[in-house]
């Protein structure tokens, strides 16, 4: 189970060129500041602009309320406030369907009956405060994960929540229940009583919590400009241009230093014949953020569409050497290639993505199976040997698999 947080990545859709009298072609990034001179409502005039209706991001429904303020808002310790919560909050995520390329409001979650991470995360740290139970969302820096959807190639991210509960304990003792992650640290405080603090994660995806990614914490304007920025993605993806460009828009007033935010609002003037514009979002986009490589990647295809090789060149160039630099990359690349039959040249980019992340448990077992399927029993075996030594328990059960298979081709 995965989340997404659409970066709109498009190799192929941008239209033809034409210029645009307020941005010129070769104008510099615009500082944050600035970037309300990208906006241009009136190249994007359909019908579908209508639907837009903004939103209170952690608006609570009344019914939400209701519940939180019999059950939760007057238990009086701050920890069973939150254990409360979080039962709480995954009993009400099983009432719905998963569907991470849905984005529901709060307030839309009981019409549309669907939830994915991001509308989780949203209404944890929504309910959390309206109890008193400290939350932040988190940006997570899991590996990068591409999926397609109307001939558009979307980025997919990761969100969850964090929180630090404080409270007073005499021996620092906390009980731990089942698949309830926590990190608890203790300080000697002026009474000389011990403070115990639990810092917590709530992710609807277990699996991220066990393994240490890198987290950032988002402030509140930045997690509604991702919200606005995911539901611009998908009336993408349903071609209403005047529906995404609104929420694009949002997107970028809500937060304008967004690569994400900037990348999808570049993708639609380049579906309205604005190439001009497009460049100083996607330039933008890359001034604002280093890693915006989806912004690299629409502009190396923007310069070739408008007859600039050079700069497609020298920007693909830029894209070839980070993404060799990323182990994922190579990965991807193996699973191509592992899809397409060609066992050995998977094993060319399984070995190239160890060489940049040896304790990645996923290489080794994807090099185990095409090790065996071309019968390189030794080899297969050494494989597994490392990825025993990276576990990983989500990838116990193809593992297991590979050991049977090798068991089976050698005779043992």
């Amino acid at each position: 189970m995965s989340i997404r947080i659409f970066a709109v990545l498009i190799a192929f859709v941008l239209s033809s060129c034409s210029s645009n009298p307020t941005v010129t072609s070769g104008a510099p990034p615009l500082s944050p500041a600035d970037t309300a001179a990208l906006l241009h409502d009136e190249f994007f005039t359909d019908d579908s602009a209508a639907n837009f209706q903004p939103v209170e991001i952690y608006a609570l429904t009344d019914s939400i309320t209701a519940y939180l303020d019999e059950h939760i808002v007057n238990i009086p310790n701050e920890e069973r406030r939150y254990r409360e919560l979080r039962r709480w909050i995954f009993d009400l995520a099983d009432q719905y369907e998963y569907d991470p390329e849905v984005t529901s409001s709060i307030a839309d979650l009981e019409r549309i009956g669907i939830i994915n991470c991001f509308s989780f995360s949203n209404l944890y740290v929504a309910a959390a405060r309206h109890v008193s139970v400290p939350a932040d969302f988190q940006l997570v820096y899991t590996p990068p994960s591409w999926g397609a959807s109307n001939q558009t190639w979307v980025l997919n991210q990761h969100v969850n929540v964090s929180g630090r509960i404080n409270r007073i304990s005499d021996n620092g003792s906390l009980r731990l229940e089942d698949n309830l992650p926590m990190q608890t640290g203790t300080h000697i405080n002026p009474t000389a009583r011990r403070s115990v603090y639990i810092r917590y994660v709530v992710d609807l995806n277990p699996r991220i919590v066990v393994d240490a990614y890198r987290t950032e914490t988002l402030q509140d304007h930045q997690v509604l400009s991702l919200y606005y920025s995911n539901k611009a993605a998908e009336a993408l993806f349903e071609n209403q241009l005047g529906l995404a460009y609104q929420y694009a828009k949002h997107a970028v007033l809500a937060d304008s230093s967004s690569a994400t935010a900037l990348n999808t609002l570049g993708v639609l003037y380049g579906r309205v014949n604005q190439t001009a514009l497009a460049r100083a979002a996607y330039t933008t986009a890359i001034a604002m953020d280093p890693d915006a490589d989806s912004a690299r990647s629409n502009l190396a295809s923007l310069y070739n569409r408008i007859g600039e090789a050079r700069s497609a060149e020298q920007m693909q160039e830029r894209l070839k050497q980070r993404r060799e630099r990323n182990p994922y990359y190579h990965y991807n690349m193996g699973e191509d290639m592992r899809q397409a039959g060609a066992w050995m040249d998977a094993i060319v980019h399984y070995r190239a993505a160890i060489r940049r992340k040896k304790e990645e448990q996923l290489f080794y077992l994807s090099m185990a199976e095409a090790q065996l399927r071309l019968q390189q029993l030794r080899d297969a075996e050494r494989s597994l040997r490392q990825a025993e030594r990276y576990a990983d328990r989500d990838n116990a059960e193809r593992y297991a698999e590979l050991q049977r298979a090798l068991a089976q081709a050698t005779g043992g």
